[in-house]
């Protein structure tokens, strides 16, 4: 009987301390109370139980409290702060519904509270690789949610303070970056640590209501082991063992009678922190506890600490390039479109992916690089010179890119663009003086001016523009701030095109900024008549001539050096910000990209099925206007025809579309600058007309276009065969009466 009763009694004694410490650990050990009273959310808009990580764990989700004016819509500028609340709760309990962030609301933060595996779910890192997991997913939905990338802070109690910690120190360790969205940064901005653990194999040197070397604490649960025996699983969950001095500011709370967590555990945070010179605030609650501070001037400190490191500092909603440190992986962003580091490849190779060089004479790699860059070469060029490539066609189109002017660098002529243009080809259309169809082009160059003198070579940067509504014939200038561009110096320029976003909207705008800094926008653009016609060309143009020292009254042209070095280019659909931090391995080279003309398809509809061909083997089928020669192709037949030209109506009958494609052969037999085609348009009751230059007397020469570049009127102007039907075409040129040109090989592809 009596060794029943102690039997009892022992058991009851066991019960009673289990029960004692699962009080303790989910009161004391870590859901933070007393000052942070609960918050009435008003004027908040709640999105509850999202997936960060998608199809993961249950416990894989957050909370996220948005201020209403924001409506979760997608911002250009003005991005929200974001605070992460990371609850406590020894590993073991918790829930991301008691969050005490959310009085931040009021003051224009965005609030996210994230749940997380427990240690009965998974041992450590699960824990952190959650918490990373979540802050990742919110970056990479930034736009959704209006959040500022750049402007990230997290908090987080006991429990919760360790992974904030660990957040913060953590940065650029990808070991614990396991998942979704993993070429997104986990960085955060801001830490504030309220009360969290750092070194387990210290914590038990001091009085505790807990006995933190047990097999069973919750430090011992959550790497595995006791910890005494584990001190290696230790090392790793500690936030100390990855302090270095590029950590972002902490504030780190803790009270000096906190019988769960000793006070020496912040101590160690904080004496490692401040050793290696990261920003660092260390504050006791004098009496108090394990949380329970209960203190408006605690309160008031958290505030502060916030709205000094995330609130007050303007948004720059440097996008992708933060989430990328060095540009290290940024190719592989679905958001960006192009990339060229000029670390892989010859000049050759470098123009062949490029899809279009010119000068390549003039064009070298260099090892002159900016102090930013995570690579080891740029790209130079003197005198004359371009490469020219495509992308797929967006609306809105950003562009950077690194330059240099020598040292003694004159006025330059014409400089960087980016191009919309319905029927791209692989090289340069030019146009200069020509007003484009509102259907077919437009263009902005940004480019160094002289302001007809005003500043000295290489001037200041301003866009110089082409749309169908510009006012003059040489393009349009839009000048922004007016800080003179240093020669011998380099710059990150970044650009900004977007298309109206309907035909009769005037919604356009273009923009660019300069290490950073916003220096030009302009608003207001229809760019456009159709939204078919896309922005899908980036020009590194790098054009001199004698005009722009004739303009700016340049007393010393003939002393000029006309040299420039390029580098670090990357075109996206958001914006993408100066190269930020170091890659993991020092320097990197991208993947580089290669033009979008190069992949049937990805820009341009791919031809169809030939619906219409003549090969003249047989005779003119149809054609008029000339006779048959011997002299085609590889000895095959072909027509000849004098300046009257020779045509074909009435063949055939084709509803013309983006894809239909007019192909033949053409050779000269005397001396030939132009050729025009033109197709009667039943539709606009005129001929739409094409114009080809460039023959050499005696040679074939391949030519193609599609049916929509024909436009009514002498200067191509007026509309275009678009939805027209397609059954008749005249090709005439200027010559004497003997003058001839051979045909072969016509086709209409669809």
């Amino acid at each position: 009987m009596c060794t029943l009763n102690r039997s009892v009694y022992h058991r009851f004694k066991k019960l009673a301390f289990f029960l004692a410490v699962i009080c303790i650990l989910t009161t004391n050990y870590g859901q933070i109370k007393a000052s942070e009273k609960k918050v009435k959310i008003t004027d908040a808009r709640i999105l509850r139980d999202l997936e960060y990580i998608p199809g993961g764990h249950e416990r894989n989700r957050l909370d996220l409290y948005l201020p209403k004016q924001t409506g979760g819509q997608e911002k250009t500028s003005d991005k929200l702060p974001l605070i992460i609340w990371v609850h406590g709760g020894a590993w073991q309990a918790g829930s991301k519904k008691n969050c005490p962030a959310i009085r931040f609301l009021r003051k224009g933060y965005a609030v996210a509270s994230i749940n997380y595996r427990l240690s009965r779910h998974a041992i450590f890192p699960a824990q952190i690789e959650d918490c990373k997991a979540a802050v990742r997913w919110l970056r990479a939905n930034l736009n959704r949610y209006g959040l500022d990338p750049n402007r990230i802070g997290v908090w987080g109690s006991s429990a919760g303070g360790h992974l904030v910690a660990l957040l913060g120190t953590t940065g650029d360790v990808k070991e614990f970056d396991k998942g979704q969205n993993i070429n997104v940064s986990s960085r955060v901005q801001a830490v504030c640590d309220y009360f969290g653990p750092t070194d387990f194999t210290q914590i038990g040197k001091f009085p505790s209501s807990i006995r933190h070397d047990a097999p069973d604490s919750p430090e011992s649960k959550l790497i595995g082991g006791p910890v005494q025996q584990n001190k290696e699983a230790c090392q790793r969950a500690n936030p100390i063992t990855y302090v270095t001095k590029d950590d972002p500011p902490f504030l780190i709370v803790h009270g000096d009678k906190d019988n769960t967590v000793p006070h020496n555990q912040s101590q160690l945070l904080y004496e490692a922190l401040k050793k290696v010179g990261v920003q660092v605030k260390f504050h006791t609650v004098k009496g108090a506890g394990h949380g329970g501070f209960n203190s408006p001037e605690v309160d008031r400190m958290v505030d502060d600490f916030f709205d000094k490191q995330l609130k007050s500092k303007k948004s720059t909603y440097r996008d992708l390039a933060s989430l990328y440190p060095g540009d290290e992986g940024i190719e592989r962003d679905p958001r960006v479109l192009f990339v060229d580091d000029f670390e892989t490849g010859t000049v050759e190779e470098i123009g062949a992916r490029w899809g279009n060089i010119s000068k390549k004479e003039n064009i070298k790699l260099s090892d002159d690089i900016h102090s930013g860059s995570p690579g080891n070469r740029s790209i130079h060029i003197s005198k004359n010179g371009h490469l020219f490539t495509h992308t797929k066609g967006v609306d809105t189109m950003y562009a950077r890119f690194y330059v240099k002017f020598h040292e003694k660098t004159g006025y330059v002529h014409h400089f960087v663009h980016l191009v919309a243009d319905r029927t791209p080809a692989p090289w340069p259309k030019g146009g200069a003086g020509e007003t484009p169809p509102g259907d077919a082009k437009f263009s902005t160059g940004i480019e160094p001016t002289g302001k007809w003198g005003e500043f000295p070579p290489p001037g200041i940067w301003n866009f110089y523009t082409y749309w169908y509504e510009m006012k003059t014939k040489w393009g349009s200038v839009f000048i922004g701030k007016e800080e003179q561009i240093q020669p011998g110096r380099w710059y990150c320029v970044e650009v900004m095109l977007k298309a109206n976003s309907s035909p009769d909207k005037a919604d356009g705008e273009q923009v660019f900024w300069v290490d950073g800094e916003l220096y030009g926008r302009f608003t207001g653009f229809r760019w456009r008549t159709t939204d078919k016609l896309k922005i899908n060309s980036f020009w590194l143009l790098f054009y001199n001539t004698d005009q722009p020292a004739r303009h700016n009254k340049d007393p010393h042209p003939e002393s000029r050096v006309m040299e420039v070095w390029f580098d670090d280019i990357v075109i996206a659909t958001e914006y993408i910000g100066p190269v930020y931090g170091r890659p993991k391995g020092g320097k990197k080279k991208a993947t580089p990209s290669k033009s979008a003309l190069l992949t049937p398809g990805l820009l341009l509809p791919k031809p169809g099925e030939v619906v219409f061909s003549q090969s003249f083997e047989d005779g003119p089928g149809n054609f008029k206007g000339g006779s048959i020669s011997n002299d085609g192709v590889d000895g095959s037949k072909a027509y000849e025809f004098g300046p009257k030209g020779v045509w074909i109506w009435d063949t055939y009958s084709i509803s013309v579309k983006d894809s239909t494609m007019i192909r033949f052969k053409l050779k000269p037999l005397c001396d030939v600058p132009e050729l025009t085609v033109m197709i009667w348009s039943k539709k606009h009751k005129d001929n739409c007309r094409y114009r080809i230059g460039g023959f050499k007397k005696g040679q074939w020469r391949d030519i193609e276009f599609r049916a929509i570049e024909a436009r009514v009127g002498w200067d191509m102007k007026g509309p275009s065969l678009e939805a027209d039907i397609l059954d008749n075409i005249k090709l005439i040129f200027e010559g004497k009466k003997t003058d001839k040109i051979l045909l072969d090989d016509f086709q209409i592809q669809q």
